[in-house]
């Protein structure tokens, strides 16, 4: 949290995470891997974030996969 000088609120930093909700749904994991990679997988040296780690993740038959941590909220999706 950030105050200004009479501690007053000016902003506050929060970390989102994105994940997926009823996995099993989709039909087309690896496609899905393939579009979510795309936009989340920003930063080379993150091995989480990598198509192949969101694809084993959607692969589980959990019904919720998490697809990224610590997302801006910058961050769009089609």
């Amino acid at each position: 949290m950030l105050y200004d000088r009479n501690l007053r609120e000016l902003a506050l930093t929060v970390q989102v995470g994105l994940d997926l909700r009823r996995t099993h749904e989709i039909d087309d994991k690896q496609a899905a891997a393939h579009a979510l990679a795309a936009v989340v997988h920003t930063d080379p040296a993150d091995a989480q974030t990598t198509e192949e780690q969101i694809a084993a993740r959607l692969n589980k038959g959990n019904s919720f996969a998490w697809v990224a941590r610590r997302v801006t909220r910058r961050l769009r999706l089609a």
